[in-house]
């Protein structure tokens, strides 16, 4: 049997989940259930949930999480098909989590959450299962400045405004 042709379809098949997961974005403010988050530029105006974001810190069941200061998330907040969406890079993979703003509540999407197709070894691993888990849950978010803590009964990040 000729199986010669897996290894093509497979490259042909991370590639094409690579490319969705990059998407375009368009700039515009991402909404759901009709409330609106604001992309402003910043001029003059509230500082926007939108833009990406760095781990600085956090914590799990009271327990320090050192790895999201050494090996960071990386958190962006946009629009994508007229949605707001995570886009959330660990240190091995890309999770896009579509979500649906209510108060200060991210509540998402988790059937139309997407990962990267990167197998992740080790501590990498481990740190994707646990980043999985937390966005897999709504995530009460506070904006404080460019300070975005994202948190859930259990846990907590904080992260820090890149430009």
């Amino acid at each position: 049997m000729d199986i010669g042709w897996v290894r093509p379809a497979a490259l042909v098949c991370v590639v094409v989940v690579v490319l969705a997961a990059c998407g375009t974005g368009s700039g515009a403010s991402p909404t759901r259930s009709g409330q609106s988050l604001s992309c402003g530029d910043g001029a003059g105006s509230a500082p926007s949930l939108c833009g990406t974001f760095v781990s600085v810190s956090g914590t799990d069941g009271g327990a320090d999480v050192a790895w999201l200061a050494s090996d960071p998330l990386t958190v962006e907040v946009d629009a994508r098909d007229g949605s707001a969406t995570l886009a959330v890079a660990t240190p091995c993979n890309a999770i896009d989590v579509p979500v649906e703003v209510t108060g200060s509540t991210l509540v998402p999407d988790v059937e139309n959450t997407t990962v990267g197709a990167k197998g992740c070894l080790g501590e990498a691993s481990a740190q994707e299962a646990w980043t999985r888990a937390l966005v897999a849950q709504p995530l009460t978010y506070e904006l404080d400045g460019d300070t975005l803590t994202l948190s859930t009964p259990d846990a907590a990040v904080v992260l820090e405004r890149r430009p």
